[in-house]
């Protein structure tokens, strides 16, 4: 299915209001400016786009979604992206299903690698990431090697690293993590991703907290502490006051954090807890 030009997809916007060239344009952009954008002899300019979108009253984010809505791939990557963890098993065979069928028609390197990860995320509940196929974790190494060498990541390759980590020994893991955190700074100040990074400082601090790296742990845990106050996601923010407590020897803190966390019913955070406890009091003694 081809994808409609940006063009296209503003003139239906701009019809569908009923609005004319005319009230688009106003006093900063030539009629036929537009017209040449609409029926995509040209491209936009950034700074024009941002005036025919304020026009129509359109975030970048809604046109991103209207142009990416017949297009499958973009489908398969919007999809895969909203998957939080590997205990979305309908929604990770549904991708499966979605990347096979797109690869029956056209080769795609990246729709095969999203496919690989959908598949090892749906068997990791019931494997352990070490007793993965030899076949698996060939592809994985080399999906983190292309990752590795890029020099900048964009979202898709954080997105992408950021679930892949986990399935890796701990000197790998480590790496792919300090890398994530690396390729986080650019997008610190990046409203969309906060419940993102959020996970993020969560899951990377378990990886360190793993490997005996305490105080990047420590550290990466404040973050958490402070963003998942920030946010509102109190199950997060006593999870991390847990871990703040166990890090600094705070039994009140400890204490307080799993009232909270118990009253949220949240039995399986309280049994991650209490093998992170074991761990630090038995490495630090």
């Amino acid at each position: 299915m081809t994808k409609k030009p940006i063009g296209t997809v503003l003139k239906e916007i701009r019809t569908a209001k009923g609005l004319s060239q005319r009230q688009i344009c106003g006093d900063y952009l030539a009629r036929m400016t537009l017209s040449k954008i609409e029926n995509n002899v040209n491209s936009p300019s950034y700074h024009s786009l941002v005036h025919i979108l304020d026009g129509l009253d359109v975030s970048f984010d809604e046109l991103a979604f209207l142009l990416q809505r017949d297009n499958p791939k973009k489908k398969i990557l919007a999809k895969f992206s909203q998957i939080p963890d590997d205990s979305h098993s309908e929604e990770l065979k549904s991708v499966i299903q979605l990347a096979e069928n797109y690869l029956k028609k056209q080769a795609d390197f990246q729709i095969s690698e999203i496919k690989l990860i959908a598949e090892v995320m749906l068997a990791v509940p019931n494997l352990a990431a070490s007793d993965l196929k030899e076949p698996e974790k060939q592809k994985l190494a080399q999906l983190w090697q292309r990752l590795n060498q890029m020099n900048g990541w964009t979202l898709s390759e954080l997105k992408m690293a950021s679930t892949i980590v986990v399935y890796f020994p701990s000197e790998t893991a480590l790496a792919i993590g300090r890398r994530i955190l690396k390729e986080l700074t650019r997008y610190e100040d990046f409203a969309p991703l906060q419940s993102y990074f959020l996970t993020v400082y969560l899951n990377l601090t378990s990886l360190f907290v793993r490997n005996k790296d305490y105080l990047q742990a420590e550290n990466l845990n404040q973050q958490a502490l402070t963003l998942a106050k920030e946010l509102e996601m109190y199950h997060f923010y006593y999870f991390t006051m847990v871990r703040k407590g166990i890090f600094e020897r705070d039994k009140a803190l400890i204490t307080k954090g799993e009232a909270a966390l118990a009253m949220l019913e949240k039995d399986s955070y309280l049994a991650d807890l209490a093998e992170e406890k074991r761990q630090f009091q038995n490495e630090t003694c």
